[in-house]
């Protein structure tokens, strides 16, 4: 039984998609420094992820590799960059490379769209800053 999110966003509106993501169950592949955190669990019981590096591929198709605190998305330090692939259909994705914070889009990074469109830049709390 997989796990379905449904949600919609006004054009005015920004979509924090990561932290929808935190406490999801997916395929995790721990990085060589990568691993468990030895004393918290999933809300499904598993083990929650932490460390540096890892990915893990969500049943919707999205993808994270990079580093994780406590089981969000998160750079340990300023040369720790994540990417993140998001499914937008018809085999297309649009991908961002950079820093995380806590589950979200936080420092230097740059988002690349499917139809060649880039922002990059600095984030604050997963909005483009400046």
């Amino acid at each position: 039984m997989g796990t379905e999110i449904n949600f919609s966003v006004g054009a005015d509106e920004e979509l924090n998609i990561s932290v929808l993501y935190d406490m999801l169950p997916g395929v995790y592949t721990p990085g060589e420094d990568g691993g468990y955190h030895p004393d918290k669990k999933m809300p499904d019981g598993n083990a929650l992820r932490h460390g540096k590096g890892g990915s893990v591929r969500y049943a919707d198709g999205l993808y994270y590799e990079g580093s994780f605190f406590e089981g969000k998305w998160h750079s340990w330090d300023e040369n720790d960059k994540g990417k993140i692939y998001y499914p937008i259909g018809n085999g297309q994705f649009d991908y961002y490379e950079g820093q995380f914070c806590m589950g979200v889009k936080h420092g230097v990074g740059c988002l690349k769209h499917a139809d060649g469109t880039v922002v990059q830049g600095t984030w604050v709390m997963d909005r483009k800053h400046g």
